[in-house]
């Protein structure tokens, strides 16, 4: 569904106080699915837990609008939480099958933005006003903050368990699918804006949190399997473009952050006594999108007349950089990858992107006459981030007269920053009486 909040095309906002134009929704969702059976002769059951979100959420301005107030404050806000259990339980006198899948997926779109809003605001009014006239366009703030905000947090946790027992055979299977693909954005375009300080923050926090177990056992032959995928795709926008000027007595920010998070544990264990067992673990993690902060054809001025009235921005490097000399014992959870902080007084590009996966997985078969164990997991990590300045000027009209000392050279600070970890652990386990296989393998 959308949440659309704005103030359309040609309209004309004016008061003595702050304006606000929100759009914001925290979306919950627990899901539930145990099955479980018995059988005299063959037990079968499989159990498919499904979660989609595909959302909208936007607060926007119209270029062609007059907003004039003593602030502004703009946002859309979106928070997913999201949890999911499945389980199956299956015993057969002779053979048992069991599978299990979860799939949980978010598609969001969250903006706020000053700009061309005719997607949102479909209504166009103004044209049923007999011999309108448009008000002069612009958002004027006096003596105030234009705040545009766009904000993200997906949370997604899933367990998804099998258990299969057979006097014959035993095959079972857990599977766990996750996805977060969102785009977050704030822009100003081909608008004016002038104000005592003008930020645009945009921001992306998404976790994903995996376990998927499988496990078989029968007198004959036991196959177990378990999958677990997550995947984090965000594109995270700040931007300034299309012959848009922005001027602040103050400050200019144009930022935006991204924080990924991944943590998997998968595991398969499969037994069988008369003939062997064969265990399967799949891992994949990936993490990649963009995030991109920029200024491009525009003009852009931030005086920072008042060196006190300062803002704080990642400087791309780690408060507590973890250890990597030597290899670490297995954790299941990633390390913080928080970053120092800097005050600017003046214009700041800033983009930040953070990737973090701890991934644990194993694998057993076990039997008289032989086993397998083959682990592959593999972690796929190709984030982007870039802060920008292309075309237009910034800074070029600056008040004051630069060959006075009083004037106060306002600070600019382009910067962009990509930091990624993962670590993952690793262990595959085969062991029988006659031929046992076991490969554990590791790509990142």
């Amino acid at each position: 569904g959308d949440t659309i909040a704005g103030i359309g095309d040609e309209a004309a906002v004016t008061s003595d106080k702050g304006a606000e134009v929100k759009a914001k929704a925290i979306d919950k969702a627990i899901n539930v699915s145990p099955t479980a059976g018995r059988g005299g002769g063959v037990a079968i059951s499989g159990m498919v837990a499904l979660y989609d979100l595909d959302t909208r959420f936007h607060a926007s301005i119209a270029s062609t609008a007059k907003v004039s107030a003593t602030s502004l404050d703009l946002t859309a806000n979106q928070v997913e939480n999201i949890g999911t259990v499945a389980g199956a339980l299956m015993v057969g006198n002779e053979n048992s099958v069991g599978g299990m899948e979860t799939t949980n997926t978010i598609l969001t779109h969250v903006a706020a933005y000053i700009g061309d809003n005719s997607q949102d605001d479909t209504s166009n009014s103004a044209s049923l006003i007999p011999n309108f006239t448009a008000p002069t366009a612009g958002v004027t703030i006096t003596g105030g903050t234009v705040n545009l905000a766009a904000a993200e947090t997906g949370i997604v946790q899933s367990l998804a368990v099998s258990l299969e027992v057979g006097d014959d055979a035993a095959l079972g299977a857990s599977i766990s699918v996750n996805n977060i693909n969102d785009d977050v954005t704030t822009s100003i375009d081909n608008a004016t804006v002038t104000a005592k300080n003008v930020y645009l923050n945009s921001n992306a926090d998404d976790t994903i949190h995996t376990i998927a177990i499988g496990a078989s056992g029968s007198g004959d032959i036991a196959f177990a399997g378990s999958a677990a995928t997550a995947n984090i795709s965000p594109s995270v926008y700040a931007i300034i473009d299309n012959n848009s000027v922005v001027t602040a007595d103050d400050n200019v920010g144009v930022i935006a952050v991204n924080e990924d998070e991944i943590e998997t544990i998968a595991g398969a264990g499969a037994i069988g006594i008369e003939s062997g067992g064969i265990g399967l673990s799949v891992v994949v993690n990936q993490i990649d999108g963009d995030t991109i902060a920029s200024i491009s054809n525009s003009t852009v001025d931030a005086n920072g007349f008042d060196g006190n009235d300062s803002f704080a921005v990642n400087t791309g490097e780690l408060v507590d950089a973890p250890d990597v000399s030597s290899i670490s014992a297995p954790s299941a959870f990633t390390p913080s990858l928080a970053e120092k902080r800097k005050n600017v007084s003046g214009l700041a590009v800033v983009a930040t992107s953070d990737q973090a996966v701890a991934a644990n997985a194993g694998t057993f078969g076990g039997g008289t006459a032989g086993a397998g164990a083959i682990l592959p997991v593999t972690t796929i990590i190709g984030s982007n981030a870039q802060a920008l300045i292309q075309g237009g000027s910034v800074d070029a009209h600056l008040s004051g007269d630069p060959k006075s000392t009083s004037f106060r050279v306002p600070t600019l600070d382009v910067r962009a920053g990509n930091l990624s970890y993962t670590g993952d652990f690793v262990a595959a386990i085969a062991g029988g009486g006659g031929d046992s296989i076991a490969a554990g393998v590791g790509t990142v």
